[in-house]
């Protein structure tokens, strides 16, 4: 992934190369194949340029316009080209080494501030236009690209990295306290405040949002919503299908386009596995290889857990695949933290250390883009939620009776169980709780406390919010709750995420897609499965479930634990980690843990929350705050 930074300096005064500079050589560690910069009046840009698609290896950023009058730095990848070409009026030959950049200037120059509603892809830019005088920053739909600002009367400034902005004169480095409150009692929804940082005044770009500088005012404009879907013209079952194959298919194809080896992360689940199938065929037809990389428990792993080999090696053997089987043996989970928070600059995933295993390998066969799962849930492979209380709702009955009496055969549960649970509670309890209780989460209480937290953590009521019933309702809830949510952490041997199920034209088609193709016969994710068919082997297609990503996570806990205690013990009760975090209780918890019996062979005594978010993420949060107070720019400079 690229970086772009700069600033503009709205009260005219000229912008300083020097301030360029510093901005520059923070996140020069994205620039692994070029950079430049743009400095002009009071306005700044710079790149750091990693190769991606083929016009990216010709691309030079900043790129101004023949004119002189429009300059434009992005990390992009533009994926409705062709059409592009149509609109704008660009010839073929023209088209064949223009680079993504230069569709958006042009795209600018046609549309002005509504050219991302004509852009399809993944895309970060900042584009300055000396005639209107004014900045524009941009951030893709569902915010797989990422772009921080700061703003103050004198200064705008933005950067892929908050350490881009923190190198500047001026800013001045601050936690975000309640970001860090919700990061410790499990508030992930993103839509509750999606520009947070984990630094206070430096803010993320919001996902489908332009934001128009100038020197008086500062206007942001939402350019696409989840609900701005259209019913679809089809009639039978098998014409949505048809029409779900194909557009995953094109969905697959836009993010092929590489100068490099491709992968995928193959989990043996259904999301992966029909990515790899179908990206597997069409890179066989342009005469290349997808590299699938799966975890599995470490070689002469003995023990209760299980892996997911059986199931990749049916997509492996099906596609004829070479597989990179990684274990990520003996590496500990409280290790080589302050690497990983350099990259995402917030506390990280549970299970970086078989992430970052994983990225090595790929990185060893020239990868840099990466196929992954992540997001079916929000479209093909919906689990139907709020079906069979939207069939009670229409008075249904008889569909509810069948439907409800399969869940029941397929899940082994009582039949008034699944009513109960699955209709009767979705009905009548709208008000969820949906965040973490007070016992499992790793917050001091006086800091609980100054934020007013107390007695909501004691209820379980923390921001109690009002969830959607119908199926359609959460749909659209569950998409804006992740919009912003990717993660930083394949960037760390220069790989980049292709997110097929995060396509926007995926995502408001499955929206409209009737709801017996999602939930049918008692089977949830059901047009992934029935839109797959003959695509996934069966096995794969008509399994009911899967294993943990790192099924041997909670034995690391324990058999690494020591490490943890002693990271606890050497934090000085000075620092922010007391100030925000229980570290006794952590600490008595996590040695507890490691005295109780090995869980490599029975269950682990605690809740898998309980170790995830408080033991495991205690650590990682207490860690975390100390590199933050370290962090300065003399330092990571």
């Amino acid at each position: 992934m690229s970086a772009l930074v700069g600033f503009f300096h709205r009260n005219g005064a000229p912008a300083q190369p020097h301030g360029l500079d510093w901005m520059m050589r923070a996140v020069a560690h994205r620039g692994v194949d070029s950079s430049g910069t743009w400095c002009e009046g009071s306005v700044a840009f710079g790149h750091q340029m990693m190769w991606i698609t083929p016009e990216s290896q010709e691309e030079k950023l900043p790129l101004v316009n023949q004119r002189g009058d429009l300059v434009i730095t992005a990390d992009a990848r533009i994926d409705n080209r062709q059409e592009l070409c149509v609109r704008l009026n660009i010839s073929p030959a023209e088209a064949k080494h223009l680079p993504d950049s230069a569709f958006i200037l042009a795209a600018y120059e046609k549309w002005g501030i509504d050219c991302p509603k004509f852009l399809l892809g993944d895309f970060a830019f900042a584009l300055w236009d000396s005639r209107e005088q004014r900045l524009i920053c941009v951030r893709d739909p569902m915010g797989v690209k990422i772009l921080h600002y700061y703003q103050t009367p004198e200064i705008f400034a933005f950067s892929t990295e908050a350490k881009g902005i923190l190198a500047l004169p001026g800013v001045v480095k601050q936690l975000n306290e309640n970001k860090l409150a919700d990061w410790l009692i499990g508030n992930f929804n993103n839509q509750l405040n999606p520009e947070a940082t984990f630094f206070q005044n430096i803010h993320y770009v919001r996902p489908a949002h332009t934001l128009v500088i100038e020197a008086e005012r500062i206007v942001a404009y939402e350019y696409w919503q989840p609900n701005s879907w259209q019913p679809l013209p089809y009639k039978h079952d098998e014409e949505y299908l048809e029409a779900f194959r194909e557009l995953f298919a094109d969905a697959l194809k836009c993010r092929l386009r590489s100068a490099y080896p491709i992968g995928v992360l193959l989990s043996g689940g259904l999301d992966s596995s029909a990515i790899a199938c179908v990206a597997a065929s069409q890179l066989r037809e342009q005469g290349k290889e997808l590299i699938p990389v799966a975890g599995i428990l470490p070689e002469n792993y003995q023990g209760i857990a299980s892996d997911e080999r059986e199931f990749v090696e049916a997509v492996c053997q099906q596609e004829n695949l070479q597989p990179l089987y990684v274990s990520a043996a003996g590496k500990s989970p409280y290790k080589d933290l302050d690497r990983h928070f350099f990259y995402e600059e917030s506390p990280i995933v549970w299970f970086y250390y078989l992430h970052d295993a994983l990225q090595a390998a790929l990185a060893q066969q020239q990868v840099r883009t990466v196929f992954h799962g992540i997001g079916a849930e929000l479209g093909p492979s919906s689990h139907g939620k709020g079906y069979l209380p939207d069939l009670f709702k229409n008075l249904h009955w008889l569909t509810l009776g069948q439907e409800i009496a399969a869940v029941a055969q397929l899940q082994n549960r009582k039949w008034w169980r699944v009513f109960g649970g699955d209709v009767v509670l979705p009905l009548f309890s709208i008000q969820r709780k949906p965040y973490l209780l007070n016992q499992i989460s790793p917050i001091n209480p006086d800091f609980a406390r100054e934020l007013g937290l107390g007695n909501q953590l004691r209820r379980g009521t923390y921001l109690q919010d009002s969830f959607p019933v119908s199926m359609l309702e959460r749909e659209i809830y569950a998409i804006k709750a992740v919009q912003g949510a990717t993660s930083e952490i394949w960037y760390h041997h220069h790989l980049t995420w292709a997110l097929p199920y995060y396509d926007i034209r995926l995502l408001a088609f499955c929206l409209a897609v009737p709801a017996h193709l999602k939930f049918k016969n008692g089977w949830n994710r059901n047009l992934i499965r029935l839109g797959m068919e003959g695509i996934l082997p069966k096995k794969v297609q008509w399994r009911p479930d899967k294993v943990a990503f790192s099924p041997d996570y909670h034995s690391r806990l324990w058999k690494f634990g020591q490490e943890g205690i002693l990271l606890l013990d050497e934090i000085e009760r000075d620092s922010l980690a007391y100030h925000y975090l229980d570290i006794p209780k952590i600490r008595q918890m996590l040695y507890e843990y490691t005295q109780s019996p090995d869980p490599t062979y029975q269950k682990p005594i605690l809740k898998p929350l309980t170790l995830q978010l408080f033991i495991h993420g205690g650590v990682i949060a207490s860690q975390f705050l100390n590199w933050f107070e370290k962090l300065t720019p003399s330092v990571d400079l």
